[in-house]
């Protein structure tokens, strides 16, 4: 899986996204059977980042996302939106082989700055 599976907020008020490839129409994709599933493109913005292996799991994203935020702080970045976690690979990959990611919108201004989370 090259596209990620991106997961915002937690629990009942969670949403999921399944990323189309770059060149992919609207018009072109299968309607969803659901109504609770909608189609819809999503403007590019720029994103502050930080990738972990193994699984995705709660106490895990927590830490990394709080790592992620705290930074920016440190950093001065203004943030956007809401922290989500994209997930790249099927459920069978092993975890040490597993890419999952905490990225976070923020407002970039003429000089984008590397932001340490270590």
């Amino acid at each position: 899986m090259s596209a990620p599976v991106i997961k915002q907020g937690e629990g009942a008020s969670s949403c999921i996204a399944f990323v189309m490839p770059k060149d992919s129409r609207l018009d072109e994709l299968p309607r969803p059977k659901s109504a609770g599933v909608r189609l819809r493109v999503v403007a590019p913005g720029s994103f502050a980042v930080t990738a972990f292996s193994g699984y995705a799991t709660d106490a895990k994203i927590k830490a990394k996302t709080e790592k992620l935020l705290a930074a920016l702080v440190r950093e001065g970045r203004v943030v956007r939106a809401a922290p989500q976690v994209a997930l790249y690979n099927p459920p069978w990959t092993p975890p040490f082989m597993r890419r999952n990611e905490v990225m976070v919108e923020i407002d970039l201004d003429e000089e984008a700055a590397t932001i340490p989370t270590r």
